[in-house]
């Protein structure tokens, strides 16, 4: 018999998460489970919970818990198999998808995921034959086709991989990772201008994608068009200011364009995001000390140290700032 003040808090942590207050919907269903523990489907809500909030420990414990109860859950099988990639444990992934497929021999899921974990194995032409498996179990499933295209251009195969791409966002049209990877395989080839198409539909799809603005703005610099690379880093900008490579990057492309006043302000941008971003306090150094303000350069390529020892551009300038301000020197 359902437990009435576990079913009552189940049903509100339902309505909390599809409001998206997810902390508040886990701490219910938490409540909902100790009420009552012989609920499978009421621990795998649980479960994903966790899950969603980065609580892996948790979300595992529970996730085998609804299996102690079902051994026959599809989905705890394979969400423990997920669990195990995102924490670096290929191998206990691919127990977990084979698990899956024991369970269910034709998911297209199982096998794709299985796909994932034998690539993260470096097992990879196995890995592209759990792929091919996804789509013979089922022709339309768009995740199989990305992540083909994925790892074909990995290898280099980088037709393979754009039909295969193209496959995908002809299935999935509103998935940004698949006209990123698009892009990737088409810049392989030194298509500038379709991989810049590209990068412009995942960004018109998802106006927070890191990788498609840095690498159109790639594409616009080796097209020589360093004026819309700059406009691309301050669409990123007004897309995340809190992203403090979006300034660091617009900052190297306003250099590019001669504008030394504009990268100080870009890269002083940056590091008050991120202090111990090294290669900007570097690159404020190097512009700083290029205008004649030797003082600050000098902290920056201090600082610049600080955050990475390792830098060797930061140690060279360092070093040429301080022999400034040794006595006896004449400047410049």
């Amino acid at each position: 018999m359902t437990d009435v003040a576990a079913e009552q808090l189940y049903r509100l942590a339902l309505v909390r998460k599809a409001e998206g207050k997810i902390p508040e919907a886990l701490d219910l269903m938490r409540k909902a489970a100790n009420l009552d523990p012989g609920r499978s489907d009421l621990l795998f809500e649980y479960g994903l919970l966790a899950h969603q909030l980065g609580l892996h420990d948790e979300a595992r414990r529970t996730y085998e818990a609804v299996l102690a109860l079902d051994p026959g859950s599809f989905w705890a099988a394979n969400n423990l198999g997920n669990l195990a990639l995102e924490t670096g444990d290929a191998d206990g992934a691919l127990r977990w998808f084979d698990r899956v497929l024991e369970l269910q021999p034709a998911s297209a899921i199982g096998h794709n995921n299985r796909g994932k974990a034998l690539w993260s194995l470096g097992r990879k032409d196995q890995a592209i034959a759990a792929f091919q498996a996804a789509l013979a179990a089922d022709p339309d499933y768009a995740l199989a086709f990305e992540n083909l295209g994925y790892v074909y251009s990995e290898l280099g195969r980088f037709d393979d991989a754009i039909e295969a791409c193209e496959e995908a966002i002809y299935l999935a049209p509103d998935r940004a990772l698949a006209h990123v990877r698009l892009g990737n395989a088409r810049l392989a080839l030194e298509d500038l201008e379709g991989a810049g198409a590209a990068y412009r539909d995942a960004l018109r799809l998802d106006q927070r994608y890191d990788e498609a603005y840095i690498r159109l703005a790639q594409v616009c610099q080796r097209l020589g068009d360093h004026s819309e690379a700059t406009t691309v880093f301050r669409r990123w900008i007004a897309a995340d200011d809190t992203d403090a490579r979006a300034h660091y990057l617009l900052g190297g492309a306003l250099e590019d364009q001669g504008d030394p006043e504009g990268a100080i302000a870009a890269y002083r941008d940056a590091v008050a995001r991120d202090p111990l971003l090294a290669p900007a306090h570097a690159s404020l150094a190097s512009v700083l000390a290029s205008v004649g303000r030797f003082d600050e350069a000098g902290d920056h390529a201090r600082l610049a140290l600080d955050a990475d020892p390792a830098d060797a551009d930061a140690g060279a300038l360092w070093e040429a700032l301080s022999k400034r301000s040794e006595p006896g020197l004449p400047p410049g």
